[in-house]
């Protein structure tokens, strides 16, 4: 059953009448390009050294073996594989002077190389060769209470649906598979330095399963990121590697953070009692008031296993995210065909849709595979959100905030009083090589203070000063050394730098720590900090209680003596926050705005302050924030939803996510549209118990109906179509609407029934009309 939707626009104010349907302007006739051209299209506008996918006309090995009679497949995926190594011999040997950074066999035939951008043109005279993309590095995109809020724990208790039975892939930075959370009795303890011992261990296969890891693979190694020239070192070890394995890493660039960990804990972990054990109760009958005192919550769908898959290094950005997809693709690996779910807490901005790894996506899709991706970290600008989050068929997550939350805590003192334990969070790159830190004496920096004007500081404001950017006054310096230093982080205003810079002007000045004040309940984003000095920020409410602070000017006065003592092992636990319940973090990447086809992204799922397993910790927890956070937790949804409706496709398991996410994101009272936050906030139990999808019939595995970018001369109507099936025991009746979010002058929507009854296993169809 389908409704119908029609878009009908006016031109100069003039009411068209829907009867009447023109056609849009033809365009105007450019000389078609050549076939040598199109292959390389994607390409224009390139020079000097590009990575790029090279895909040939060579049968991948899932082809083979679908199209083969064999009794034996390997055998068959072994020789597709030879013939396009033997390709990518050739193609390797004509570009010369290569870096080869992986060759695909399953899901794409070709390699993926580090080549001089007019070689790889080149290419194009093959016959062999289809077409050569630009690859676009991807980036990591920087739960108890969670589990709560979104459903999750209600699916678990009054559906019995926990994930068992499904298992999700999580291509990032791999997964401490030694953490309580994933396993109670691990092979060996996660090493603490990097030596020859370690670089052995990290290169060696572990004994799968590895609790509930069932196994893996290492695309990467310890020192790749991509456009370095570095080749990926390849292993079968993808443990996530912590801050102390990897040592010092170039400036400004993303380290290793546990992010990977950290998002497979919000996907499937299994939690962590409050003595440090895994725990092991029956999650359909646990309480919230046991769930709230666990150490670390488990994941959204905490009876799913986890497959790790790593494509970072220590450092920076990776191309290899390909060759992660088409493993999963491998019609031989039996592990690969366990995979009914794959996070991708990774992206980039402003990238095309034709990715070459958008394309492994939508065969996953096509093989039943959920692919569930963030939408990214980069603010409401048009089309930022770039790929693998606009992939036509991944479930595409931005972030929302929830209202309950875990922090890290420090402990202060008012004024010679007793000791409390406050909340806030700390930096990523102090790892407190001795322990607690403090108690150490708070002071402010003093506007009457301001340094002169330098070649390095031309003109220091009170705001830019006072939030610790510039070099500190001989005076400040002199006040700071050997305390904390407290400075003005204002998440409403641009200022010059961010934590690291202040760190370091605080780490020159002598300082012994550095505190920033908040404005807000909850932290849009972690803080980076420096490894010398413990940087900690405090929350909205506790900067008002301690501290008496201009946000306007950046003066901080102090009323009261107050110290600070830095000691990570502290924690304020269940802090509810009703009043940021369903907004959106600031820093969700709007998506596309509709010429590419889709629209995203396509939900929004908690991803601020979000508490999950912290790498190299053995039991503990850590706070991060973004849509990797808020993937995740999707991806459990997805798999608890996949659990109860085994027969729906990857592209019915994403409708059924998507039509039942009706918790409208706000800003104030006024709901964000679409291009923000999807169809809105996702709610485990209504995917699970919901038995009727609506989805595009023109593009199902897209499932949101859009109109694309229309440039008309005269009046027009367009017709799109909502396909809904039934996949319950008895006739449905449902209600048709359209409820704008973000109306758009001069279009008129409407709809072809107020209602429409949907029979079991029935597909009636109700149009749509823009006008």
């Amino acid at each position: 059953m389908a409704a119908t939707a029609l878009l009908v626009t006016s031109a100069a104010g003039a009411t068209a009448d829907p009867a009447d349907v023109a056609s849009l302007p033809a365009a105007e006739s450019l000389p078609a390009p050549s076939a040598t051209d199109l292959k390389v299209e994607s390409m224009k506008g390139l020079t000097g050294l590009t990575e790029a996918f090279v895909e040939f006309s060579d049968t991948t090995t899932r082809e083979a073996v679908s199209q083969s009679r064999s009794s034996s497949p390997q055998v068959v995926a072994d020789r597709a594989a030879e013939t396009i190594e033997t390709t990518a011999d050739s193609v390797v040997d004509d570009l010369g002077d290569v870096t080869v950074l992986y060759t695909a066999t399953n899901g794409l035939a070709g390699v993926a190389v580090s080549a001089d951008a007019d070689a790889l043109r080149a290419l194009a005279e093959r016959d062999d060769v289809v077409s050569v993309r630009p690859i676009v590095p991807k980036e990591r995109q920087s739960n108890a209470g969670i589990d709560l809020f979104t459903g999750s724990t209600a699916s678990w208790q009054n559906a019995g649906i926990t994930g068992e039975g499904q298992t999700i892939a999580v291509i990032d930075s791999g997964i401490d598979f030694t953490h309580a959370s994933f396993n109670a009795d691990p092979q060996y303890a996660y090493p603490t330095e990097l030596n020859e011992q370690t670089k052995t261990l990290l290169a060696t296969e572990p004994e799968w399963p590895q609790g509930k890891v069932l196994g893996g693979w290492d695309f990467a190694g310890l020192n790749y990121t991509a456009g370095a020239g570095q080749v990926p070192q390849e292993d079968p070890n993808p443990l996530d590697e912590a801050p102390g394995l990897c040592g010092e890493v170039p400036p400004a660039s993303p380290r290793s953070d546990g992010h990977g960990s950290h998002v497979a804990g919000t996907a499937a972990g299994w939690g962590v009692a409050a003595d440090g054990t895994t725990f092991d109760g029956d999650y359909t009958t646990i309480g919230e008031e046991e769930l709230l005192e666990l150490q670390v919550g488990p994941g959204s769908a905490p009876e799913a296993d986890l497959v790790a898959l790593k494509i970072f290094g220590c450092a920076g950005s990776s191309s290899v995210t390909g060759a992660a997809l088409d493993w999963l693709l491998d019609p031989t690996n039996e592990l690969a065909q366990q995979v009914t779910v794959v996070n991708m807490s990774i992206g980039s901005t402003f990238s095309t849709v034709d990715d070459p790894e958008n394309d492994l996506i939508q065969q996953l899709v096509d093989e039943g595979v959920v692919v569930v991706t963030s939408a990214g970290n980069s603010g409401d600008t048009h089309d930022i959100g770039g790929s693998p989050g606009n992939a036509n068929s991944t479930l595409s997550v931005a972030n929302s905030v929830a209202d309950t939350f875990n922090f890290e805590g420090a402990s202060v003192t008012v004024g010679g009083g007793a000791a409390e334990t406050v909340p806030g969070q700390y930096s990523i790159a102090y790892l407190f090589p001795n322990g607690p830190v403090g108690p150490s004496e708070v002071v402010a920096l003093d506007t009457i203070l301001l340094p002169a004007p330098t070649p390095q500081v031309p003109t220091p404001t009170d705001v830019g000063y006072l939030s610790g950017c510039y070099p500190y006054s001989p005076e400040d310096a002199a006040a700071v050394a050997g305390k904390t230093v407290v400075v003005a982080w204002d998440d409403t205003a641009p200022l010059p730098c961010g934590s690291a810079v202040r760190a370091n002007q605080a780490t020159a000045a002598g300082a012994a720590g550095i505190v920033f004040t908040g404005l807000q309940e909850v932290f849009g984003a972690g803080l980076s900090g420096n490894a010398s000095i413990p940087t900690f920020q405090f929350t909205g409410p506790v900067t008002d209680e301690l501290l008496d602070y201009t946000p306007a000017t950046g003066v901080i006065t102090i009323p009261s003596p107050l110290t600070i003592t830095y000691d990570n092992s502290l924690s304020v636990q269940s802090v509810v926050a009703p009043s940021v319940a369903d907004t959106l973090n600031d820093s969700s990447s709007r998506g596309v705005h509709g010429s590419l086809g889709s629209t995203k992204p396509d939900v929004a799922a908690p991803g601020t302050t979000i508490a999950s397993v912290a790498v190299g910790s053995g039991n503990g927890w850590t706070n991060k924030s973004g849509t990797s956070m808020a993937s995740p937790h999707a991806a459990g949804v997805a798999a608890l939803t996949r659990a109860a409706h085994p027969d729906w496709s990857a592209a019915q398991v994403k409708a059924g996510v998507m039509n039942t996410a009706t918790h409208d994101v706000t800003i104030g009272d006024v709901p964000f549209g679409p291009q923000r936050v999807g169809s809105g906030r996702v709610d485990a139990l209504a995917s699970v118990n919901n038995t009727v999808i609506a989805y595009d019939q023109a593009n199902p595995s897209g499932v949101s109906v859009g109109f694309g970018v229309i440039e008309l001369e005269k009046a027009t109507t367009i017709t799109r179509t909502v396909e809904l099936l039934n996949t319950g025991d008895t006739t449905v009746t449902l209600g048709v609407d359209y409820n704008a979010q973000t109306p758009v002058p001069g279009v008129e929507y409407l709809l072809s029934a107020d209602s429409v009854s949907v029979p079991r296993a029935g597909r009636p169809r109700s149009t749509s009309r823009s006008r």
